[in-house]
């Protein structure tokens, strides 16, 4: 199903039981909200066979770093910037500054964790759902502030570039199947545009 974003969240047949979105339906099964789906697919799709609390809570821990403190601040800052009527340069390139900080606080922490990993993925052999949501944190991240913003962080940019190639990630961008906007909002377009022009500032 497709849609705005805003007026699936109104319609209680696709919202879910908050009126919220995302919404994952398995079976007979609702779940709703981002990290709480994870969760689940995280154990549906043996992640967590053979694994320990401690694992599963360190994925739990990657995952809400990627979506709470890069991915939704991202989003954000699209969200914000697109809200605000007759906004000047200087206002957008403050509220970028401000992601950015924040993003770059987190960058290097991100770099010690896959760098001191013993295998390509954070937690052991096989991914764990910390390696995809820490993949996507990075690639919104290059999306919405821009690719430099790897600069200085190797591992970072490796990892990502690393889970962008297994096979059905790779499959499923290649085919288009990704959604194109991140707040599904008409000023997306414009916003992303000046957010670019402010990166060659």
């Amino acid at each position: 199903m497709s849609g705005n974003w805003y007026n699936m969240k109104s319609n209680a047949a696709v919202s879910g039981p908050f009126g919220t979105l995302p919404v994952m339906d398995w079976g007979s099964t609702r779940i709703g909200q981002t990290e709480a789906i994870a969760g689940y697919l995280y154990h549906k799709l043996g992640h967590g066979e053979g694994g320990t609390p401690e694992k599963a809570a360190m994925s739990a821990a990657i995952t809400s770093l990627g979506h709470q403190d890069m991915i939704v601040l991202c989003i954000q800052l699209v969200n914000v910037v697109g809200s605000m009527s007759g906004i000047t340069d200087e206002q957008v390139t403050q509220s970028v500054q401000s992601c950015q900080a924040r993003v770059n606080s987190i960058l290097p922490h991100l770099e010690t964790l896959i760098n001191n990993a013993s295998t390509e993925y954070l937690l052991g052999d096989t991914p764990c759902m910390g390696d995809y949501f820490a993949m996507e944190a990075l690639d919104v991240v290059t999306l919405v502030l821009g690719e430099s913003m790897l600069d200085g962080f190797p591992e970072c940019k490796n990892f990502r570039d690393r889970m962008q190639e297994r096979p059905k990630i790779k499959e499923y961008m290649v085919a288009g199947s990704r959604p194109l906007t991140l707040t599904g909002t008409a000023q997306e377009v414009s916003v992303m545009m000046m957010l670019k022009s402010i990166q060659k500032l």
